[in-house]
């Protein structure tokens, strides 16, 4: 029925069936369905790495932070009155952060709620906090709030929601997000990190005062001596962000400390060590004059490449860390007078292959690390921080004929991860980064509490470099085809505003193509077949007989495989509506469609991921292409209301084109596609094609936003073109 539907509307058939493989969540509602969309729209900025400090700046504001710097002075103040949480952050907090974010750092839940978890158990209080700090990141807004402020005759409902839908929305962003549950190996990027720790660790703090004996007399502000003074933990300021608060007052956490003051600003300083790891620095390269790395045509090992990482101390981060942190460095009694840096030695490195993009085929490798170099898992760093790892091309699987090969290349990644202390480590990343302030193993006081946590957060921090290899494979030509459908639209008003984006990608990539003779009658023998397929794959069967007979006395290319082919879907979608000036009638939804899916394509298709596509290929001075091409996954469903429950997710079939309105014209003529003659691989014979072109729809509400459909294409052809 689906695929009748979309036949039927955008007149180009042929499908693909694939199931989907994660989805995404839908961020937290809060009152401004403008800001919502923006801190949404942060977060997708932030993970294609355009992330800067006036980013991140903007979005914590949103959030309810105010921006000052390390001296008190006010930056920035939150935008807007319904979300100020009366907590501030440091413009050298979030330029450290970003610095961290866009490096790819970050811990695990599991290892912050450790962290918060031994800080707790310092304080008396056994139980732990990850509960509190999970509902928060999951739990529905209006029910929190009413956990939170029980009986308020005016309640403000939409108190926090920022800060856990911009949490979500960033966690988005990671591989293999589970959108209905937080657990401890998700992961928490650095920018969640740093608002968590903020959060979490003010909150602990401000119940260690508030059950201490002299707990009027402790000061209010994070770690200076400006007692009371507004800019960390501000006047207004009394928890209950999360939850925890109440529950460690009342359980007099902190009454039995000998310091509760040093300990609570010890707490609040967590995240001005977290900043540590900025000092830390890896330089991953290839040796050689590229990173080009050769497969062989037959069992034998291809050729080696050697990739070198020295891992450092920047002393210039120090230097700025030192400056920044004064107070700090004088309530910690950190040495400042000389500023560690320098190659790291003795530091164990992890170091790991993977592949283009989320996708790596691990059985089917095409490189390898070469033989006798132990366990790439724990190479340590020599005494000038250098380690390295030798990469080798595997051999094929069986000796390829070189007269029928056709090369392409494809980009490898490999990663270097300074690893925690092991037992038989002299150091480790934790000891490099604050042994560079001056702190040393078996730390006491002040400082020692900080350490532990460090330890128990267990920070990690990669870098990669990108390998290309070049291999082969038996086919006269290899395509790569892409199709994007973006589409941003909104609608405000007094009194009813919408928000909806579309964003799919369909990528097949390394696709072995044919290029076949023109079609003339189908035997009937065929046509009796289909006769007896299920309907849908009948259909599908039909619309490419049809298509391919249209191709007439013209050869075209068509895609057999093996390939690789990958479908995403990231929809959502907001609707506000406010029927009065009572809070009550006010009305939210948030849905979201959400899913991806990738395989090979073998050449003997799978039942249930039915592929194929066809490029016309005319004769002519231009090879004009008509593509034709669709796509189905089941996404993952998610919906949260401002009114009642939020739905389960459920599974909800999400077509290529679904709600994208194309105009009769350009179907009516055939979507064609100028191809070009295009560069061949060094080496290569024959003629490669390349062709893009855009085509515009119309989705939304009585068709009232726009999109647009990208197509691009890339066939390398070890043929020449028909004269």
């Amino acid at each position: 029925m689906i695929l009748s539907r979309f036949f039927s509307r955008v007149g180009f058939g042929l499908g693909l069936l694939l199931l989907a493989g994660s989805s995404m969540a839908a961020p937290a509602l809060f009152s401004d369905i403008a800001s919502a969309a923006r801190l949404q729209e942060i977060a997708q900025l932030l993970a294609a790495k355009q992330g800067t400090p006036a980013l991140l700046t903007e979005a914590l504001q949103i959030c309810g932070f105010t921006i000052r710097k390390e001296d008190h002075t006010l930056v920035a103040k939150p935008i807007g009155t319904d979300n100020d949480l009366h907590l501030a952050v440091t413009d050298y907090e979030i330029r450290g952060f970003i610095d961290l974010y866009n490096r790819g750092q970050g811990m695990t839940l599991g290892n912050f709620v450790a962290s918060m978890d031994y800080q707790l158990k310092q304080g008396g209080y056994n139980d732990s906090c990850g509960t509190d700090i999970k509902s928060f990141l999951i739990y529905d807004p209006v029910a929190r709030q009413e956990v939170l402020k029980p009986g308020d005759p005016n309640p403000n409902r939409y108190m926090n929601q920022a800060v856990s839908g911009f949490l979500t929305d960033l966690a988005q962003n990671h591989e293999n997000f589970d959108d209905m549950n937080f657990g401890d190996s998700a992961k928490l990027d650095p920018i969640q990190s740093l608002i968590l720790t903020r959060i979490v660790t003010q909150e602990i703090a401000t119940a260690i005062k508030k059950s201490s004996p002299a707990g009027l007399n402790l000061f209010a502000s994070n770690y200076s001596p400006y007692a009371d003074d507004a800019g960390w933990a501000e006047d207004g300021w009394v928890g209950g962000i999360t939850g925890l608060i109440n529950k460690l007052v009342e359980s007099k956490i902190g009454e039995k400390l000998a310091k509760p003051m040093d300990k609570a600003n010890s707490i609040s300083s967590i995240s001005k060590f977290i900043l540590t790891y900025t000092f830390l620095k890896t330089e991953l390269k290839v040796e050689g004059e590229n990173n080009l790395l050769v497969r062989t045509k037959d069992t034998s090992a291809g050729e080696k490449k050697t990739l070198t990482a020295r891992i450092f101390i920047d002393g210039s981060k120090v230097t700025d860390w030192m400056k920044e942190n004064r107070a700090t460095v004088a309530m910690a009694g950190l040495d400042v007078d000389m500023p560690k840096s320098g190659g790291l030695a003795g530091i164990e490195t992890s170091w790991e292959i993977s592949g283009d993009g989320k996708y790596y085929d691990f059985n089917n490798h095409k490189v390898q690390w070469a033989s006798g170099q132990g366990d790439m898992s724990k190479v340590k760093t020599d005494s000038n921080g250098v380690a390295k790892g030798i990469l080798e091309g595997t051999a094929q699987q069986k000796a390829l004929d070189p007269k029928t090969v056709k090369a392409y290349e494809k980009s490898i990644s490999v990663k270097v991860t300074p690893q925690a202390k092991a037992t038989d480590m002299k150091q480790d990343v934790i000891d490099a980064v604050t042994g560079a302030i001056g702190i040393s193993g078996g730390a006491s006081g002040w400082i020692s509490p900080v350490m532990e946590t460090l330890y128990r957060m267990k920070w990690f921090g990669s870098e990669t470099v990108n390998v290309r290899v070049r291999d082969w494979k038996q086919a006269q030509s290899i395509g790569h085809i892409t199709v994007t459908v973006k589409g941003d639209g909104n609608f405000f008003s007094r009194d009813r505003n919408l928000v909806q984006h579309i964003d799919r990608v369909l990528d097949v990539t390394d696709m072995v193509m044919d290029i076949n003779d023109p079609v003339g009658e189908v035997p009937q023998q065929v046509l009796d077949g289909i006769k007896n397929l299920p309907e849908a794959q009948r259909k599908q069967m039909e619309a490419l007989i049809k298509q391919q007979q249209a191709l007439g006395g013209d050869r075209y290319f068509q895609l057999k495989g093996p390939g690789h082919v990958r479908y995403t879907v990231r929809d959502s979608g907001t609707s506000y509506i406010d029927n009065s000036d009572c809070l009550v009638d006010r009305f939210q939804i948030h849905e979201t469609d959400a899913g991806n899916n990738e395989f090979d394509f073998p050449s003997s298709t799978p039942e249930g991921k039915y592929f194929n596509m066809v490029i016309k290929k005319l004769k002519g001075e231009n090879e004009n292409g008509i593509f034709v091409v669709n796509a189905i996954l089941n996404a993952t469903h998610t919906e949260q209301r401002t009114k009642g429950k939020p739905s389960k997710p459920g599974q909800i079939p999400v077509e290529l084109l679904d709600n994208c309105h194309i105009d009769k014209s350009y179907m009516d003529s055939g979507l064609k596609i100028t191809l070009k003659p295009g560069a061949q691989l060094p080496g290569e014979e024959g003629t490669g094609f390349y062709g893009v072109t855009t085509i515009p729809f119309k989705f939304g509400e009585n068709d009232q936003f726009s999109g647009k459909i990208t197509i691009s294409i890339a066939i390398q052809n070890k043929v020449e073109k028909p004269k």
